[in-house]
């Protein structure tokens, strides 16, 4: 005998699960990016203030840059600078989320 199944209405609703299906390498890049820097900088460390307005934007675009020059991967972590890039873009949108100004 078959069992009806649970139903939910997700229609309309962000599919999540589509980041890990179809992004699965580029966010374990990303997520190796953000552990490098737990490790050389402490967990968490990115989230202790910006020295400055643009510490954020300054990085990102250093890492656009060289992308831009054709420079796949950054010459100290070895990471993609687009990778890097995407770090850098998460940590400003997580200040304009939580209001942090510094």
């Amino acid at each position: 005998m078959n069992k009806p199944l649970a139903r939910k209405d997700n229609k309309g609703k962000v599919q999540m699960s589509r980041l890990f299906v179809d992004l699965s390498r580029e966010l374990e890049q990303v997520a190796k990016i953000l552990s490098d820097g737990a490790d050389k900088y402490g967990s968490g460390n990115w989230q202790k203030g910006k020295p400055h307005k643009d510490f954020f934007t300054d990085a990102l675009y250093r890492h656009s840059n060289e992308s831009n020059k054709g420079v796949i991967d950054d010459k100290e972590s070895g990471s993609p600078h687009k990778g890097h890039m995407i770090a850098n873009l998460l940590f400003d949108l997580w200040y304009e989320n939580n209001d942090r100004t510094n």
